[in-house]
Formats: C-alpha cells, structure tokens, sequence
C-alpha cells in the first residue's frame, strides 16, 4: 500500500517513480518531480492524502454533472488508451472489450473481427475510461471484475454521460449482477462461463441495433389522454410507438412483434401489471426493457415484487413525464444530442435536481482513523449521514442496532475481525435489511485475486487505496440510487 500511495503523490507532484529490477540483485526506485510543481485540483486527490493536506474534499462536481469526469486519469491508463487506438481504422465501427482474462478477452476479440467490426482492447477500467475520453464507440462489452474501478462503475459513468450514454453496453460477468446491469441500462448480460454462441448472439443483438435507427415501443395504457400524452412525450423521427389499452392485446403484439421497450400502466380493465410481468417471465421470447409508468401508490411489498420483473418504476406526479423521458430514452439507447431543444431542457432540468443521496445513511468500518476522517469529510460533505465502526464486530453490533443504513464501506485489514470475514456474517445474517445491503470493500491492493477474495466474502464492489473521489461517488451512485439491487 505504501508504494501506491508513494505513486499518487507523485503523479499529484507531477513527476512519476521508476522501477529497476534484477533477480537475485535487488530492486532500486527512482523519484523524479518537476522543480516548477502543476496545480493541484481536488478532485485528483486521493482520499487517504487529503489529511495530510488538511483539505477538503472539492464536491461541486460529480460524475453525472459533468461532461467529461474521465479526464482525470493517470499516466498509464492514458498511455494504455493511445497504444489502444493506435491502430484503429478510421470510418470503421468499433466495439470496445473490456475484459482483464487475456485468453477470454483474445477469443472475444476474434468474434468481434468476424462481424466486421474494429475492436478496442483494454484490461482494466481506468484504460476503459481513457479510451472513452477519446474515442466514441459504436458498443462496448464490459466485465464487471477488473482491476481498480468495477463494470458496474464503469456502466454508471457511461449512461450518466450524455455524449456516450447512447452507446450500447453488452455485459459479460461471472457475477449474478444481471437485473442490476439491465436496470443501469445495459443492452443485455452474459453469465460465465459463455459459450461462443452466446457471445454470437449478442455480437448479433448490438450489430442489428446499431444498423438500424428504427426503435419500436409498446404502450400498454388505457386512458386514452394518458395514452396520447405519452406518445407525443417519447415520439421522433426514429421512434415507432404502439399503443394498446389491454393486457391481452399487449400479449398478442408481443407474440408477433419485436419491441425495444414496454411501457406499463399497472391499472387495466383486463388483468393487473403484475400479472402481465409474471407472464412476460414466461415468455420463450427475448423480453424487452419494461418501465412502470403508474399513479398509483405502491406498498413496499408490491414494489418488490415490481422490480423483480421490471427495469424501472416511475410514479405519476409533477416531474414524472421527464423521468419517464430520461428512463425510455435510456433503454432505446438514443442519441440525447438529436433530440429536440425543448426535450433535452427537460433532461437538463430534471438532473439538475437529482438529489442521488438525500437521506442516505453509510456505515464506514475501518481502524485507521485518518481513513475514517478523510472518508466522512467527503461522504458528509454530499449529503450522506455516516456512521463509524473500528473493526467487523463493531459493524456487526452498529448494524444490528441502527437499521438506517443503506450502504456499508468495508475496509480488509482490520484487528479483532477482518472484512472478509465481516462480509461474511452480514451475508449470513438472519435479518433480511442486514444480508442484503449493499458492501463496498475497500482494497489496499489491485490484484486480480484480491477483488475476487472480497466479491467471494459478499461484497457488491469494491475500491482500491487510496480510493479516488471521483471513483467513490460513481460506486456510490451505483448502488444507493436503485432500490432492490441485491434482491
């Protein structure tokens, strides 16, 4: 860990460390800094240097208010994305390949070549988002164990970003994340081990999709200016809405016609949502993104039982057409620059008032006290409440006895009880709230086998030391902005 920090510093100091190594000899480190020091922003700070600093963590800016947060990436992930792109074919299509298993990621890559199109390699996330920030791709397939940030943070970054949010995102995990990916607005998910035929179909799936302009909607909505209303909402050039008032007609249509995206009202003369979702489930058909577009209120259980078939839920009242805008545009992967002027203010208003945190309580378990003054400034200073524990059995006891906490920031090293055996017993808990709740663990190393140690052990994510505030915020997002998620 000390070596990791000693290169942040350095990288923040503008100058970089240099390994020499021989076998049997040793190894020497050279330090090399500018004698004119760069200015040093915030952001770029990672969280376990700021108390030396005695500085604040800068919050004005976060992943989804910003046009390019991915700017801030260190020299290796830079020049990881210009080797990359070196060679890329101009005016050919490309799909990116982020995939850390270099025998996995060769074979994919071959496919990939065999349906025309220029694939873009990279083997960990922070080269991923240097690639982005130069180059558009026309799809990415992603996994979600790599090395530094997640799939999933990655994934959440992607569809927050207006200039790549479009892009379709085709994930391939060994991770049972499927309904979370597809809710985040993944186009589909693959579960390893794959087969290539699997890896064709989806090859299959984005190539039709990026080939056609054409998406096709189906509004199942029995209030006829209800039903009008929406249609003129989500409607272009390139959007085909069909519109029906019953279930039974919405069975038929689906039965005969590929659609991109269902768009359900819970109330029906016919049958309930829930007994359309529960059918759709049955369908041997590939079933679309549903959104839940309602007026009415919903019981905790009966929205449980919503997100288990459904990607998303939006409940009628004054801001709701432009979230049902936002989630449908989401799912049919549309450009949000074409769209027209008096469209994409809607969005602009609409996440300029998002408030993801409000309300939010995080639990943060680490030893170190400078960890857990660094990490509280920054989560206090977005909104969350924060509670401390100083090892496993402290978050065990603060978990059992506070039932406000949404999230819990799981450091390994820890004395009395560890992490990994923390995560297990939350895992294990009898209390449903306790074994489902999202935990972030947070690693002092990168390796591969370290994270594989920690999603093992039951955590959702994880974040390496010193953890990168930009990274935080993303993982953050990930996982307290959607109800549901370890369901």
């Amino acid at each position: 860990m000390g070596l990791t920090i000693s290169r942040e510093l350095a990288v923040l100091l503008g100058g970089k460390i240099t390994l020499v190594s021989d076998e049997g000899k040793g190894s020497s480190f050279s330090l090399q800094i500018p004698i004119e020091l760069p200015n040093i922003k915030p952001e770029n700070v990672p969280l376990a240097n700021l108390i030396s600093e005695g500085s604040t963590p800068n919050t004005a800016s976060t992943p989804s208010e910003v046009s390019h947060p991915i700017d801030l990436q260190s020299d290796r992930a830079k020049k990881g994305a210009q080797a990359a792109l070196k060679d890329m074919k101009k005016n050919k299509k490309t799909i990116l390949v982020v995939e850390d298993d270099e025998t996995f990621r060769s074979s994919v890559v071959e496919m990939v070549r065999t349906y025309n199109f220029e694939a873009i390699e990279a083997n960990d996330g922070e080269i991923a988002l240097a690639i982005l920030n130069e180059h558009t791709p026309d799809a990415i397939l992603l996994d979600i164990k790599l090395p530094g940030i997640s799939g999933l943070g990655i994934l959440e970054l992607i569809k927050h970003m207006p200039h790549l949010r479009h892009v379709p995102v085709h994930m391939i995990s060994a991770l049972e994340y499927q309904h979370n990916a597809l809710r985040m607005g993944a186009l589909g998910y693959l579960t390893k081990p794959v087969t290539i035929e699997k890896v064709r179909s989806a090859l299959g799936r984005i190539e039709n999709m990026i080939s056609t302009n054409l998406r096709r909607v189906l509004l199942i909505e029995d209030d006829e200016r209800q039903s009008k209303a929406i249609s003129e909402l989500i409607s272009g050039d390139e959007i085909e809405v069909i519109s029906v008032k019953t279930g039974r007609s919405a069975m038929e249509q689906l039965k005969q016609t590929g659609f991109d995206c269902i768009i359900l009202d819970l109330t029906l003369p016919d049958v309930s949502g829930l007994e359309i979702l529960a059918e759709l489930s049955q369908l041997e058909i590939s079933v679309p993104p549903v959104v839940i577009y309602t007026g009415k209120d919903l019981s905790e259980t009966e929205e449980n039982a919503l997100r288990k078939y459904s990607e998303s839920i939006v409940i009628k009242g004054a801001r709701s057409p432009e979230r049902l805008l936002d989630e449908v545009n989401l799912f049919l992967h549309r450009v949000e620059s074409l769209l027209p002027n008096d469209k994409r203010e809607m969005l602009s208003q609409l996440r300029s008032q998002v408030k993801s945190f409000e309300g939010k309580t995080v639990l943060v378990v680490d030893d170190d006290i400078r960890n857990v003054f660094a990490l509280t400034s920054a989560l206090e200073a977005k909104g969350l409440q924060v509670r401390v524990a100083r090892n496993g059995i402290e978050a065990l006891d603060s978990l059992e006895r506070h039932s406000d906490v949404d999230l819990v920031l799981m450091d390994i090293m820890m004395p009395k009880m560890d992490g990994f055996e923390a995560m297990k017993r939350i895992r294990q808990s009898q209390d449903k709230r306790i074994r489902e709740l999202p935990v972030v663990a947070l690693t002092a190393k990168a390796m591969r086998e370290d994270h594989e140690k920690c999603m093992e052990a039951g955590a959702s994510d994880y974040l390496p030391k010193p953890v990168n505030l930009n990274n935080l915020t993303t993982v953050l997002k990930v996982w307290l902005t959607t109800k549901g998620f370890m369901a």
